[in-house]
């Protein structure tokens, strides 16, 4: 498959966020598997065998219960920062239609 962008696609969103960058606080994408290919395109790689589950390298993604989970981490201030999720996806490359949650914890 053809890669839509230059990988990795998430550099605009970390630097968008550098400044205040949390490491303990994660924002996880649950994409719906139909658009696997999509975010292999943006540069995501799926989990390797030897990486212990739920413990993310950014650029990878894991399948749970048959969604493709992502995560990142959140700037500092991102619950003060009005609509941070629809700030964040075009940042990341990942188009809303291709999302079936999102959810944010530290």
């Amino acid at each position: 498959m053809k890669q839509l962008i230059e990988p990795p696609s998430w550099d605009k969103y970390y630097n968008w966020v550098s400044a205040q960058f949390d490491p303990d606080q994660v924002l996880t994408i649950a994409v719906k598997p139909e658009f696997e290919e999509q975010i292999i395109a943006l540069g995501y790689k799926k989990l390797d065998m030897h990486q212990v589950a739920g413990n993310f390298d950014r650029g990878t993604y894991e399948k749970v219960d048959g969604l493709l989970h992502i995560e990142h981490n959140l700037s500092s201030n991102w619950a003060d920062i009005e609509d941070y999720d629809k700030k964040a996806l075009p940042l990341l490359g990942i188009k809303r239609e291709w999302i079936d949650c999102m959810s944010y914890y530290d």
